[in-house]
């Protein structure tokens, strides 16, 4: 990790803002680039827009027709869950062996 990390997350960024699904109502950017890693971070520094489009990234990167899985599997709900909420954090790491 280093500076490719930081160029790549600011590219990304950078190339996001460009569509209107990753602009708010204003159409400003919801992303913004980070000067700095997050690794403690704080759940507010998330907001419910943020991680919405965050999962709508996944859902374009993977051609998937929606974020909902045989509505057993709600991307939505997960990154919401484990950004925001310690507890299912702690049990989604259980989980997936973190």
């Amino acid at each position: 990790m280093g500076y490719e990390v930081i160029d790549r997350h600011v590219l990304l960024v950078y190339f996001l803002s460009q569509f209107s699904a990753y602009k708010d109502l204003d159409d400003k950017p919801v992303f913004q680039a980070r000067k700095r890693y997050v690794r403690g971070y704080r759940p507010e520094e998330f907001t419910f827009l943020q991680i919405k489009r965050a999962a709508d990234v996944l859902v374009d990167l993977f051609n998937l027709t929606s974020a909902v899985v045989e509505g057993k599997f709600d991307l939505y709900k997960l990154l919401h869950a484990y950004l925001l909420d310690n507890e299912m954090r702690v049990e989604l790491n259980k989980v997936i062996g973190a």
